[in-house]
């Protein structure tokens, strides 16, 4: 919701998937290849053995970014690294639900300075 709010005033529409099964986000992805100017994605679970989600955002023409509600890097030892994040290109973590908005603008902004070029 905050997202959807968010997102007039970045004057951008936004395509959201929830999803815990990692071929549905992988579709997703592949469906909107075409059409998005840039993603968001939180893998949770995925983060540390999603190979089939990495790939995917390897082959997105568009810029990615990687959100964790929590800071991984205050967790659990071995969640502490992503498969993900040499895939993306960067990551927002540990701001709760303003890691979600941080991310939107950051990738708005990237995509944006990319359409100038």
């Amino acid at each position: 919701d905050k997202l959807q709010a968010l997102a007039p005033e970045l004057k951008v529409e936004l395509e959201i998937l929830q999803s815990n099964h990692e071929g549905e986000l992988v579709d997703f992805l592949h469906k909107n290849m075409d059409s998005a100017a840039g993603g968001i994605v939180n893998p949770a679970g995925l983060t540390q053995h999603g190979v089939s989600l990495d790939d995917a955002i390897k082959a997105m023409p568009f810029p990615v970014a990687e959100v964790h509600m929590p800071n991984i890097a205050a967790r659990e030892e071995w969640r502490h690294h992503s498969i993900i994040s040499s895939a993306v290109k960067g990551t927002v973590q540990g701001f709760g639900w303003r890691s979600y908005a941080n991310a939107l603008r950051a990738i708005v902004d990237i995509a944006r300075e990319a359409k100038k070029t």
